[in-house]
């Protein structure tokens, strides 16, 4: 299934100031080049997975990332790709076959000891927060389940399906210490069925985590239900995230949550399709990052364009008085060459652009890589080479790697149509 079809499934939020930024012509393609650095499914009974999801860097240089489709055709797997001098090399961590959670899902956090985070799920969408230590040299990493979601409380009041992780100081590209709080949110559950916001907190006496749900969204008149995505922590510890429905326009909001008195509070920041035919966008299909500045950055749908393929905007927060910009509309050329459906994550490069993918579009129709730094410009075309072995559908995103090239996934395509991680530089 495309991610655009996944995220379309899901939901999100809320309201306030909007100001709409002119817009220049979209910048020509930079000149890039695209290595494949792994193609998935490409050893006997796809037993290095298939249909990768996003991906983390870590101290070592080595990529570390999950792949959600199976394993000998059950559940995903944890996967490391090293670079030993004379190209990349594919080692499986961790396999999900005969875990009750198998399937993967979103980023990995990675620790200064070296161990991993993320979140997975069983057929049903229950989830778990879980942990991989290493383990014996050659031997498979050994798995620890941090939190079980939807396992104790009636209703699911400690919320259902959380969809990533996020730390005090990963904004700032700070590593996990491994102990301090993790926070989420889930697009269901909680005391309203509208979904949670919570955190995770290792409790040093006894040795294990515990959660606690900080907010609890639509519970009362006026908040945002279904939060989706992954939270943005500033500096001062407020959280920031987005919704794809609810809101008041029912189409999704940008909030902000701050902890006044010792007490989680919701503020909304923008409401989307707040003008006619939904010129600031719709249903906001990622998660907000932010810039070292504290501005956020986002992608809906909607927009300009007659089809509503989407936009990338700008949030400068300030409570109910934050101002609100369009930067790019997505298929305002022809053919939707510069890209559209949003649907990757955004990320920073090492110059601070905004960089970030598209799951359809671009010269093939196979979705684009972009980069947006005072103007708009597609740096890659996927599915530029014969048979899409360079990949398709690169809808996790891209993230910075070692030097200056970014590094990301496709869906689709490769060598046997089962995805591919990738390099671009």
């Amino acid at each position: 299934m495309g991610t655009y079809k996944r995220f379309r499934s899901l939901c999100p939020y809320l309201s306030i100031l909007y100001l709409l930024q002119s817009l220049a012509s979209p910048a020509a393609a930079r000149h890039v080049s695209e290595i494949t650095l792994h193609s998935f499914c490409d050893q006997r009974h796809c037993e290095d997975g298939s249909h990768p999801n996003a991906l983390a860097v870590g101290r070592d240089g080595a990529i570390y990332g999950a792949t959600n489709g199976p394993y000998q055709g059950v559940g995903g797997a944890v996967f490391r790709l090293t670079n030993d001098g004379n190209g990349w090399r594919y080692s499986e961590l961790f396999n999900f076959k005969g875990q009750k959670f198998s399937i993967p899902w979103g980023g990995l956090i990675i620790d200064t000891a070296g161990n991993l985070y993320g979140v997975s799920s069983d057929a049903k969408h229950k989830a778990v927060v879980y942990k991989l230590t290493p383990g014996p040299e050659g031997m498979p990493w050994i798995p620890t389940v941090l939190y079980r979601f939807c396992s104790k409380k009636p209703g699911c009041a400690d919320g259902d399906m959380p969809t990533g992780l996020a730390y005090h100081g990963q904004s700032e590209g700070l590593p996990y210490d491994g102990q301090s709080p993790l926070f989420g949110t889930t697009p269901g559950g909680g005391l309203n069925g509208s979904g949670t916001a919570f955190e995770l907190v290792f409790d040093q006496r006894k040795q294990r985590w515990k959660e606690d749900v900080i907010f609890n969204f639509g519970f009362n008149a006026g908040e945002t239900p279904a939060p989706y995505g992954v939270l943005a922590i500033d500096k001062n510890g407020n959280l920031f995230g987005t919704t794809a429905e609810g809101g008041a326009y029912s189409n999704g909001a940008a909030f902000q949550l701050a902890k006044v008195n010792g007490v989680w509070t919701e503020t909304v920041l923008h409401n989307f399709c707040s003008p006619n035919d939904c010129l600031d966008g719709l249903e906001p299909l990622t998660h907000m990052i932010l810039d070292r500045e504290g501005n956020l950055f986002g992608a809906s749908l909607g927009g300009t364009s007659s089809t509503g393929q989407g936009v990338l905007f700008k949030i400068v927060p300030s409570g109910i008085n934050s101002a609100f910009y369009v930067l790019h509309d997505f298929c305002v050329v022809d053919d939707c060459a510069d890209g559209n459906i949003p649907t990757g994550a955004l990320s920073l490069d090492h110059e601070g652009a905004v960089v970030g993918t598209t799951g359809d579009g671009g010269t093939s129709r196979e979705g684009v890589a972009f980069r947006w730094k005072d103007k708009y410009q597609k740096v890659y075309d996927f599915c530029s080479q014969q048979d899409c072995l360079d990949g398709r559908d690169p809808g996790w995103g891209v993230i910075q790697g070692p030097g200056k090239a970014l590094l990301g996934t496709t869906s689709e395509g490769g060598t046997t149509d089962a995805g591919t991680v990738f390099e671009l530089e």
